[in-house]
């Protein structure tokens, strides 16, 4: 929701970002960071192996992957 909300703003830093992204074939270290959080499978919930871990990414780094998804598909 950030995002749409500061859209206008961001618009032209992030286009630099990602269009340097894409052309240098890097992904910022920003981007990088994600969290871990255990999502419950089934069984016993005090059992630890009744666990999988999920890991968060950022809303910008989903961006970046969507941008060079819609890439890859145009192209093939």
């Amino acid at each position: 929701k950030f995002i749409k909300l500061a859209a206008s703003p961001l618009s032209g830093p992030f286009t630099e970002l990602y269009n340097e992204s894409i052309m240098t074939g890097t992904v910022p270290d920003i981007f990088k960071f994600f969290r871990v959080t255990p999502m419950f499978k089934s069984g016993d919930p005090c059992e630890p192996g009744n666990y999988r871990p999920i890991a968060i990414l950022s809303s910008f780094s989903k961006i970046l992957e969507k941008l060079v998804y819609d890439q890859l598909i145009f192209y093939l």
